[in-house]
């Protein structure tokens, strides 16, 4: 109990502290169009890494990393393809869900995708050869 405590105070810590200062200093209107919030937030993404090796480092683990991910597609095979099918059958079977509950929402023509898309289309903000694919869909 006590690695997961120390190691859960570090990475929320540094997630927190990092957050409130970004939040604290930068505009808050415009966090999602910053260069420097993006950065920030893809920079946080590593600090279940720091936490792992500093709460190695506090305890006197050994502190190693290895990357070597080596397949086994002798043994499990199986869960290799169970875990690549898997997200794709649960995503088809929440859309066939969705449309079972709200079938007026159905639409294979994709009318309300060139409704949503038409201002983007009118001003160019498209490249020119994405136009004829989402017109024609």
């Amino acid at each position: 109990m006590k690695k997961i405590s120390i190691y859960l105070a570090i990475t929320f810590g540094l997630t927190w502290l990092c957050w409130g200062l970004m939040v604290l200093t930068l505009d808050l209107a415009d966090l999602s169009g910053s260069i420097v919030a993006q950065g920030i937030i893809a920079g946080s993404m590593f600090f279940p890494l720091i936490g792992t090796l500093l709460t190695k480092l506090i305890l006197k683990k050994h502190v190693s990393i290895d990357l070597k991910f080596k397949p086994n597609f002798d043994k499990g095979i199986r869960y290799y393809i169970v875990a690549w099918l898997t997200p794709a059958i649960f995503t088809l079977l929440g859309c066939m869900i969705y449309f079972l509950i709200f079938p007026d929402r159905f639409d294979p023509t994709f009318g309300y995708f060139r409704e949503a898309l038409a201002p983007v289309i009118a001003t160019g903000q498209l490249q020119d050869d994405m136009v004829p694919l989402i017109m024609t869909a």
